[in-house]
């Protein structure tokens, strides 16, 4: 049996191989001393650096310091030596992103001898664009308390030097970017901040948000690249998971450390989530300038970042009227009819000017809901709508709000999210003015009908009922039926959409239904008609809502009929000529051929088209088919021609009556 002979280099070996006790390592380490080939003057130099390397780490190993400085020495006494500078390249390479060991033994270094390492490394290797990298994240890592800020300053300076001016990027995020976010910024979190400048930790924040919102999709695409610099990436990348807990305690440190303003106790114990935030958005617009920024911008992007998990490219969320079908009717006929009279349907006395005029009351908050449900949804809008609504106010706003967010031109689509959480929480004064901001910058027509459909709602929300009269009018066109979008909804409920009974909101997709745009009208026409006197002046948003009942009549339709039809009970008369030629619907002409046959003495239904010639002798009153047979026989004829199109009919009323509305809603 033959053994291999014994040298520094087999022991050297046996002694790193050595797991269990630290014993028998050193006694290996001991006796390669006394061999022929540890002798440094006698042997090859690149033997005696393969020697050495073993001996530093196995003292690294075991977490000997002291010794492994020793050994550290004895390498830089050698450092002319190319062979040496490889060495320490080698244990560059092979320490980056390793446990503490290595960064307690550098810690224990001068600055002035850390310096000298460095300065001869990036002398030799300045070129080797990769090892550079490396060296820069190994500087950073073990960098502790401040000790070597300068150099750790200039080790920052270069990695972010680098991600500004590399140019393979997917979405706008290098490899560089990834490497501060993933593996810098959780070191930063166990070290003294203060040595950096606060440009560098601002920019190191930003990268770190950039990364958060994409990298659950774009992780895989990076890990091939990021091993060439991390060996452990799993590790990290796996860290990388808690990303926003990452933030904000990054931003808990700079604000602290370079004295922008004080941040409660909840802040740094709430959880990273929207609800968590939601518990200290006191925060926004309390601290200085840039800590305000800052608390902005983490809270901003971490609720965008719950939209995106929730809310496709062609969703866009809608506020759905409420569908109180009988409240205000019920009051109506309690407020205008002695219960105790005979006459039940006997028409309201005259009021007095003040009376007349229209009642506007108090805007007040919906209750609201989302549907389908999603709680992590409402605390995004919420969450959001908080952190900018007050930067809506601003002079040239939507420039301001790019330049405080910052990652814009990356994620475009922020600005339909700040739009919808105004909406959300009925910011409506807000909501106009960045919908109006956005309608200016919108090339294709499609984008341009949703965005108009939005800003519907949120000039119902403002009252402004005339501007969102003229814009549905636009939208009528272009509407189009459930049945051609199948997937309107999310959930595909209509059954839900025409049951709720509170104020309501839709993740819907970018399409502008015909059920959209006329329950938007239904809603406005009937807020304007109840908060009016009920008397004539009011008869042709009456007559409106009439004609506007046909669409979808069989849906929800009738009990808009059956609602109108009790107004007119408690009003006693409908005079609007000419309306009747809008009116196709069988079911709606055969109702108001009974009230003219059998109710005609305390209710007055006109809406015959004047006629164009009067008869010698004839009254005015007469000149509008005003008769009981001339309503009759109009009604006869309608009935007689059958049911035309619904959409069509309704739609050429309204733009044939367009103008003659807006004056009511602007009175």
């Amino acid at each position: 049996m033959t053994t291999l002979p014994l040298s520094a280099q087999a022991h050297f070996e046996m002694c790193l191989k050595e797991q269990k006790y630290y014993v028998n390592a050193r006694s290996h380490c001991r006796l390669a001393k006394l061999y022929e080939d540890f002798d440094q003057n006698k042997s090859d130099v690149g033997q005696i650096s393969y020697i050495i390397l073993i001996e530093l780490e196995f003292q690294m190993k075991w977490k000997k310091v002291k010794e492994a400085l020793e050994v550290l020495g004895r390498i830089m006494k050698k450092q002319s030596s190319e062979e040496i500078w490889e060495l320490l390249r080698r244990f560059v390479l092979g320490r980056v992103g390793t446990g503490p060991s290595v960064k307690q033994m550098f810690s224990e270094l001068s600055v002035d001898l850390f310096d000298t390492i460095i300065n001869g490394l990036t002398e030799h290797f300045g070129d080797d664009s990769l090892f550079m990298c490396q060296l820069q994240l190994f500087i950073l890592d073990v960098s502790t308390e401040g000790k070597y800020s300068n150099i750790a300053t200039r080790a920052l300076d270069f990695l972010i030097s680098k991600a500004k001016t590399e140019t393979e990027t997917k979405e706008g995020v290098s490899v560089f970017h990834v490497l501060i976010a993933v593996y810098v910024a959780p070191k930063l979190l166990h070290q003294r901040i203060d040595g950096f400048r606060l440009e560098q930790m601002i920019t190191v924040f930003i990268y770190t948000i950039h990364i958060s919102l994409c990298w659950k999709h774009t992780s895989e695409q990076w890990a091939e690249q990021i091993r060439k610099y991390i060996p452990d990436y799993h590790m990290n990348g796996t860290s990388f998971a808690n990303c926003w807990d990452i933030l904000r305690d990054i931003l808990s440190k700079i604000i602290f450390s370079f004295n922008l303003g004080t941040l409660p106790p909840a802040f740094c114990a709430s959880s990273s989530s929207c609800e968590g935030f939601m518990k200290s958005v006191s925060l926004v617009g309390s601290l200085k300038n840039m800590g305000d920024k800052l608390v902005r911008l983490l809270f901003v992007w971490r609720s965008y970042s719950v939209w995106k998990e929730h809310v496709f490219a062609d969703d866009f969320l809608l506020w759905l009227p409420d569908n109180k079908w009988n409240a205000d009717v019920d009051k109506i006929i309690d407020d205008f009819t002695d219960a105790s009279s005979s006459e039940k349907y006997s028409p309201p006395p005259k009021r007095t000017r003040i009376s007349r005029e229209r009642k506007i009351a108090p805007v007040s908050l919906p209750e609201i809901h989302l549907i389908p449900s999603c709680e992590s949804l409402d605390g995004a809008y919420a969450l959001c709508c908080a952190s900018v609504v007050d930067l809506i106010s601003h002079d040239h706003f939507m420039k301001f709000i790019d330049e405080y967010l910052m990652l814009v031109k990356s994620f475009p689509d922020i600005h339909k999210f700040i739009s919808e959480a105004l909406i959300y929480k009925v910011k409506a004064a807000e909501a106009v003015i960045h919908l109006k901001e956005r309608m200016k910058q919108v090339t294709d027509i499609e984008s341009d009908l949703w965005l108009k459909l939005q800003l519907v709602c949120a000039y119902i929300f403002a009252r402004n009922y005339a501007e969102a009269f003229s814009l549905l009018v636009e939208l009528i066109p272009y509407s189009v039926d459930w049945s051609e979008n199948e997937k309107v909804f999310e959930n595909d409920d209509m059954e839900i959409l025409h049951t709720c009974s509170e104020q309501r909101f839709f993740i819907a997709k970018c399409v502008v239904s015909k059920e959209f745009v006329f329950d938007y009208l239904h809603h406005l026409l009937y807020k304007v008609y109840t908060s009016t006197t009920l008397d004539h002046e009011n008869d042709e948003l009456l007559g409106s809502l009439l004609i506007l009942s046909q669409i979808s009549f069989y849906v929800q339709g009738y009990k808009s009929f059956n609602r109108i039809m009790r107004h007119i009970e408690a009003k006693g008369s409908l005079i609007c000529p000419g309306f009747g030629k809008y009116i196709t619907n069988t079911t709606i002409l055969e109702e108001l051929s009974r009230i003219q046959e059998f109710c005609s003495e305390y209710v007055s239904v006109q809406i015959a088209a004047p006629q164009v010639q009067r008869r010698i002798g004839q009254s005015t009153r007469h000149s509008v088919r005003g008769t009981r047979d001339g309503q009759k026989h109009f009604l006869e004829e309608q009935i007689r021609k059958g049911n035309g199109s619904p959409f069509e009919s309704v739609m050429k009323y309204f733009e044939e009556n367009k103008d003659a509305i807006l004056q009511i809603l602007e009175k």
